[in-house]
């Protein structure tokens, strides 16, 4: 058996912190400054989601992913980002007169079709290991929102195109992005 270096990416404690601000909220739209749509999922390098209640704007949560791979004997795995910020990701914020600030074109959003509020947040981690490599790999894979009315979507990890997140709302396919993670998280 062959001596094997751990490498390892989790969700900071910031992003942790971040995700939690959505809890209670329900985002009628998810923000990106361009998408792939390709079945059941949509691609993107990164996703905005606005925190707002209905009398009050909280800023948002931005999702970015970074593609790694180990030195060695170059295994593919992932850092997924989140951040509170008053401003969306890669996307132009204008000034108006009438409505304060306004998202500016090019610009894609992403209905959730779901008044629902989000209750929990899971996160899976998927792990990968071969007796006869020398490096390993554990990161947080796919982040699931929970709503009330027990519908879920994802925002994942791209299991074809490096350096991108994969949205889906497809019962599905959640369950094939999850099917080889273990639920390492649970925020409610």
């Amino acid at each position: 058996m062959v001596n094997t270096q751990l490498f390892e990416e989790r969700i900071t404690k910031e992003g942790i912190k971040a995700l939690r601000q959505i809890i209670g909220l329900s985002p009628p739209q998810i923000f990106s400054p361009g998408i792939d749509v390709d079945g059941e999922f949509i691609s993107s390098p990164n996703y905005s989601i606005p925190l707002k209640s209905k009398r009050k704007n909280f800023g948002w949560l931005n999702i970015k992913i970074e593609w790694l791979e180990t030195p060695k004997e170059c295994i593919n795995y992932y850092r997924i980002s989140l951040n509170l910020s008053d401003k969306p990701k890669d996307i132009k914020v204008i000034s108006d007169e009438h409505f304060k600030e306004v998202l500016d074109f090019p610009l894609s959003s992403i209905s959730t079709y779901s008044p629902s509020l989000i209750l929990k947040i899971t996160i899976h981690e998927e792990t990968w290991q071969a007796t006869e490599c020398e490096e390993s790999i554990a990161y947080d894979r796919a982040i699931i929102f929970h709503r009330e009315d027990e519908s879920r979507f994802s925002i994942s990890a791209s299991d074809t195109i490096a350096d991108l997140l994969e949205f889906t709302k497809s019962e599905q396919r959640i369950k094939e992005i999850i099917e080889n993670c273990r639920c390492r998280l649970t925020i409610e």
